[in-house]
């Protein structure tokens, strides 16, 4: 065995204990979010290097085709599983809809299905033969337009499912990123290989560069599993958390560009949900930015304010925290509002109730006094009335007896008042008393 035959033989091996040991740690994990998926990713991945290293091993022609197919049912269960894994992760859509079994699922199968009856037909591999090449004995033929239009739409899949896998790591908190980010790479490498495959290197006879790249890209995705955490329950619980709580959240760093935010952020700002990663906050989120001082921001404080929403004026509660280090540096700043426009709403009406009571708690009142006038005066002159003097006169009486002092009383009358009366009306009579008051 030569040192070039060894060393491939190497990688071949290498890169399918690394699949399988990722995919044992994934299944294990399977209650977790997308780690069935991303196992099921690895386990095709490993079908189609374990295709390639038996091929590589086959002396005949038609033993090497027989594992040559294997690389082809890899690569589909690959685009497949990838699919399936980007959407449980990234929350893009459902993975079983018809649109998957339109765009996903069928061109897969028929990817496989037409590569495996290549001996009836032979339009998938043009003119198969067995190359010597450094002393290494390698099937070579020629793509037919077909499998290169089938492989080329299966890795624009795994692409797209790596640009939802993006998108989620762009609005992911910084401390989760490397997970994702390793994973992104360690699939996207592969990728890149096979496309080279299909296009630069598709007349080199050594054009199989999967053992390389799936040994470096698995290697990154291990330290994104294992070293990361990838189905750690942290990250995902508080991604969960988050996107569900009725609290609008926005994180920004210390430029006061926003880095994280939830979906119910996008009713507060008047961006109407277009808030991205990176963007100013006072250009997403205007509302805000009037109502708020920056410099505030550096308070740890709960306010009310008053935002101009997609869904009109609404009142909410916001609480401010500086994220700041142990030399009280601010790297950031977290904002959550929690929308309390139903309760000012009920407290405004609570209020006007309120006051609606506290008037007529007034005029009650008033009428009360009035009412207590009227039981202890004369009507007519506004002089205390006979129960009010038969009280002062018990009271006087009892303190003249202790203070062993005398009491005087006079007597008020008008005389011949009769003849008024009777000459000129009781009204004349009694306008005359009234003035005499």
């Amino acid at each position: 065995m030569n040192i070039a035959r060894a060393v491939y033989m190497m990688f071949f091996v290498f890169s399918c204990i690394i699949l399988l040991v990722l995919a044992i740690y994934c299944f294990r994990r399977r209650k977790e979010a997308g780690a069935v998926y991303f196992g099921a990713v690895l386990l095709s991945q490993a079908l189609s290097v374990l295709g390639s290293l038996f091929e590589f091993l086959s002396p005949h022609t038609g033993m090497k085709l027989f594992f040559d197919q294997f690389q082809y049912v890899g690569a589909a269960g690959w685009m497949v599983f990838m699919w399936f894994f980007a959407t449980a992760i990234s929350g893009y859509g459902r993975p079983r809809t018809w649109k998957t079994v339109a765009f996903v699922l069928l061109p897969a199968a028929a990817m496989a299905l037409f590569t495996a009856t290549d001996p009836l037909h032979g339009l998938a591999r043009i003119d198969p033969q067995i190359v010597t090449w450094g002393g290494l004995s390698i099937l070579a033929y020629e793509f037919s337009p077909v499998t290169i239009g089938f492989a080329m739409y299966a890795y624009s899949v795994i692409l797209f499912a790596l640009s939802l896998l993006t998108r989620k790591y762009l609005r992911m908190h910084r401390l989760y990123r490397g997970q994702m980010g390793f994973i992104i790479l360690g699939n996207a490498l592969p990728v890149l290989g096979m496309i080279l495959t299909l296009t630069v290197f598709r007349e080199f006879p050594l054009r199989d560069f999967s053992p390389f790249t799936f040994t470096v890209g698995n290697l990154l995705a291990a330290w994104g599993l294992i070293h990361y955490g990838l189905f750690a329950i942290i990250p995902l619980a508080r991604d969960l958390l988050i996107d569900v709580m009725d609290d609008a959240v926005l994180v920004l760093d210390r430029e006061f560009k926003v880095i994280d935010f939830n979906e119910a952020a996008s009713e507060v700002c008047l961006a109407g949900g277009d808030i991205t990663i990176g963007s100013s906050f006072a250009r997403m989120c205007t509302s805000l930015d009037n109502a708020i001082q920056v410099n505030d921001l550096t308070m740890n404080e709960t306010r009310d304010v008053v935002l101009n929403t997609p869904r009109g004026v609404r009142y909410f509660e916001l609480k401010t925290w500086a994220l700041a280090s142990a030399q009280d540096t601010p790297h950031g700043y977290l904002l959550m509002f929690r929308d309390i426009s139903d309760r000012k709403k009920i407290e405004l009406e609570l209020r006007k109730s309120r006051d609606a009571l506290i008037s007529r708690l007034d005029r009650a009142q008033a009428l009360q006094e009035k009412l207590e006038e009227m039981a202890v005066r004369d009507a007519l002159t506004g002089l205390y009335n006979r129960y009010v003097l038969e009280d002062i006169f018990a009271r006087e009486l009892q303190r003249a007896e202790r203070s062993t002092e005398t009491v005087g009383c006079i007597l008020l009358d008008i005389d011949f008042f009769k003849v008024v009366n009777d000459e000129y009306g009781h009204q004349t009579g009694d306008l005359i008393v009234s003035y005499g008051e």
